[in-house]
């Protein structure tokens, strides 16, 4: 630490990193302590100054949170900017959402997208993203057959918030595919634990859409529910739950409700 502390001081930005890195990890072992986290920022800001790309981004998303430092969007926009110039495809993501929202930097949606497309070729958020744009027509022109074509190349990749996207895209006609792919791709996501998707499988399956049985979305809409907060999704949720259970016989849901309970023991056992 203290040939760290030597050698930021006389300009090495690894070191400086290293140095805000170790503060920063200060109250994971020893609780908050404000002091410690604005020497943390006051390191980040050295190394970031020293042409750090990492540590620029680190330094951006302090501002974001106000996190040893005046909470600023400005700050945090300029931070996020310095990182992104140096390819750090986090900062490119995250520049893109501040010019969406336009926080510390004008509202443009063309831009939000023109940086969403840089991060594209490495990055699975950026093309959920931009199937955002041109599903809503957000500073480009909407294209539904593009939005598909986007949430496909980042669900393929494994971001399941965009198999989501492209179930809804299915399940809503505005995609040429059938009810089975609607279902393929929610379940992507509800075997990941979204209880978006499972809710959307289970209503799914309550339609006769998409295959399955009262059972399966009896069991999907059961482990949703159990997993969110009051709310109008847990509503959904127990409302499918009902509704499945209205048609299936007792044995078939004594066996659901042994497989979902077993769910739940096992996942609070990994949480633990």
């Amino acid at each position: 630490m203290a040939r760290d502390v030597e050698q930021g001081r006389a300009g090495d930005a690894n070191a400086s990193l290293n140095v805000g890195m170790h503060l920063a990890e200060h109250p994971v072992i020893a609780g908050d302590d404000p002091k410690v986290e604005e020497q943390a920022a006051r390191w980040l800001h050295l190394a970031a100054r020293q042409g750090h790309g990492d540590a620029a981004m680190l330094l951006a998303y302090r501002y974001h949170r106000g996190k040893g430092v005046d909470q600023s969007d400005t700050a945090a926009a300029f931070w996020f900017h310095q990182a992104a110039a140096d390819g750090n495809n986090v900062a490119i993501i995250a520049l893109g959402l501040l010019y969406a929202w336009g926080r510390g930097v004008p509202q443009d949606p063309s831009v939000a997208v023109r940086w969403w497309q840089k991060a594209r070729p490495t990055n699975v958020v950026a093309s959920r993203f931009l199937g955002d744009a041109y599903a809503c027509g957000f500073g480009v022109s909407q294209d539904l057959a593009r939005a598909v074509l986007e949430y496909k190349k980042s669900a393929d990749r494994g971001e399941a918030t965009a198999s989501i996207q492209l179930g809804h895209m299915y399940a809503n006609g505005c995609a040429s595919a059938d009810d089975a792919a609607a279902g393929t791709a929610f379940r992507r996501a509800a075997d990941e634990g979204y209880p978006e998707a499972q809710i959307a499988l289970g209503e799914l399956m309550l339609q006769g859409r998409g295959g399955g049985s009262a059972g399966e979305a009896y069991y999907w809409a059961r482990l949703a529910e159990w997993r969110l907060p009051p709310g109008g999704l847990r509503t959904r949720a127990s409302s499918i739950v009902k509704r499945a259970a209205a048609s299936m016989m007792p044995e078939e849901m004594t066996s659901c409700n042994q497989m979902v309970d077993w769910m739940i023991v096992e996942a609070a056992r990994a949480i633990r």
